[in-house]
């Protein structure tokens, strides 16, 4: 007696081909000023000393802004203790706008941080 022996055919697994990976659309983290972004309409906050309860005030606002330089967002991360004055300075950022931020000729939208140092 002769055992035979057939072999199930492997069926054929297609890998696919792995795509380019996309664009990394989280915004880039930058300095405002030197070789980082530059501003093309900076922010102007206007306050009176009252404002400021007659000390020197200040606050960090973190920005993004789109590929074009418009912000799409700004919030304080340091409050200047007056939260008045941190809605003066963020209506400010809002009304600004960034040149496009580009590397390699490609602009990015990006992410910053920039001081407000006030005083009366």
């Amino acid at each position: 007696v002769t055992e035979k022996v057939i072999e199930k055919p492997q069926p054929v697994v297609e890998v696919p081909k792995a795509a380019a990976p996309p664009a990394d659309p989280s915004p880039k983290r930058v300095s405002i000023g030197g070789a980082g972004i530059q501003w093309s309409r900076s922010p102007k906050v206007s306050f009176t000393p009252r404002d400021l309860e007659n000390q020197p005030r200040s606050a960090m606002v973190l920005i993004e802004a789109d590929e074009k330089g418009k912000i799409t967002n700004a919030r304080i991360t340091r409050s200047s203790g007056l939260p008045g004055l941190d809605e003066k300075i963020l209506r400010a950022v809002k009304s600004a706008k960034f040149k496009p931020y580009m590397e390699n000729g490609v602009a990015y939208p990006i992410r910053a941080e920039q001081p407000f140092d006030l005083s009366p």
